[in-house]
């Protein structure tokens, strides 16, 4: 392992910690949950752009996490609290517009 790889993968690992314990300060186990499942999302789709050297695999993983997240927060409180029709026009917006950027960058390369 290069310098180089050393440096970005301890950054990687001081967003996470970041991230994490601010969402830990909030209490709330949906967005600790959120938290880990984005950041692993990125971390497993982080080989296949790194083996390939390739910004594509970038590119869709950015928008499935958001697809993912979107989805999963939604379904998480439909379960606890039922359908609430701001929470879909919200989620459909984040998730057309998620969709509309990952298509864009991922074929203008």
């Amino acid at each position: 392992m290069n310098k180089n790889n050393l440096i970005h993968l301890i950054l990687s690992l001081i967003a996470f910690v970041l991230a994490y314990s601010i969402a830990y300060l909030t209490g709330i186990d949906l967005v600790k949950q959120v938290v880990l499942y984005a950041f692993l999302i990125q971390w497993v789709l982080f080989i296949p752009a790194y083996i390939f050297q390739t910004e594509k695999f970038y590119d869709l993983s950015g928008s499935f996490t958001y697809i993912f997240v979107i989805c999963y927060v939604s379904y998480s409180f439909y379960l606890e609290n039922g359908i609430n029709i701001g929470n879909i026009i919200l989620g459909g917006a984040i998730i057309i517009w998620a969709i509309r950027l990952g298509s864009f960058l991922f074929f203008r390369i």
